[in-house]
């Protein structure tokens, strides 16, 4: 086997090697980013509901979560590229970096995260079932009545 064949078969075999690495950054920084944006959440329900912090548990990532946000980020690369992919992950850190103060903030927008690939994939993924289950979606929904005054009810 010449020199140049065996370097073009590790560049071959590293490859999927290399783009698994560059899928678990994204997720890590998906990830970072949307607990810092359900943190801004809380924080602005707290303002219009006083007390729904002391009944809803700080948001964490549980394996259902994990999974189907892994899902997400997976899909996205294979049907739009890591592009596409890295763009979405920046429009959600964006948003995550500024504080909620309106229901309408609550709306994560962008050219990515309101593509129509991206709530397919989100479905498929099981992100609502996964999110559903999780204990501070439950505890939000449990106190719900609370939250009225956030939403001009």
């Amino acid at each position: 086997m010449s020199r140049r064949t065996l370097i073009l078969l590790i560049a071959v075999l590293a490859a999927p090697a290399a783009a698994q690495a560059d899928t678990e950054k994204l997720f890590d920084r998906y990830k970072t980013a949307s607990l810092q944006a359900a943190g801004n959440m809380m924080a602005f329900y707290e303002t219009c509901a006083p007390g729904i912090g002391e009944k809803v548990p700080p948001v964490q990532y549980d394996a259902p979560m994990d999974t189907a946000t892994a899902c997400v980020i997976d899909e996205y690369v294979e049907q739009k590229g890591l592009e596409a992919a890295e763009a979405l992950v920046v429009e959600v850190e964006n948003w995550a970096d500024k504080p909620i103060t309106t229901v309408e903030d609550l709306q994560l927008t962008g050219e990515q995260a309101s593509s129509p690939e991206l709530q397919g994939i989100v479905q498929a993924c099981g992100v609502v079932e996964a999110s559903s289950e999780n204990p501070t979606t439950k505890a939000i929904m449990e106190n719900a009545e609370m939250l009225a005054p956030c939403f001009g009810q």
